[in-house]
């Protein structure tokens, strides 16, 4: 049974309602093991909490119990999703987190 990762340090994903971001997962080391992007907008349908969630829901899920930290990145939010998936993919390229790479 997974935990609950709804909040951390007095954090809530609720309170991100309307920002895009991006985020990263940490295991209890401090390693990086994943980099994720979130486009919380009206045109999406998506928010954070579903999208944290949603890593839990499949055969190769990201969210394990090895990962208890998550850092949050909110750029400009006149950024559009090419410019935040290309963030995304400069993080994934420099910290080489595993989740984030082929097995």
């Amino acid at each position: 049974m997974g935990k609950k990762q709804t909040h951390t340090f007095g954090f809530e994903l609720s309170s991100m309602k309307g920002l895009s971001g991006v985020y990263v997962f940490r295991n209890v080391n401090g390693d990086i093991e994943y980099v994720g992007t979130c486009k919380d907008t009206d045109e999406t349908k998506e928010n954070w909490r579903s999208r944290i969630r949603s890593h839990n829901s499949y055969n190769g899920k990201k969210l394990t119990n090895e990962v208890t930290f998550m850092d949050v990145f909110i750029p400009d939010q006149s950024i559009n999703n090419r410019g935040l998936l290309i963030l995304e993919y400069l993080l994934i390229w420099y910290l080489r987190p595993p989740k984030n790479l082929p097995v």
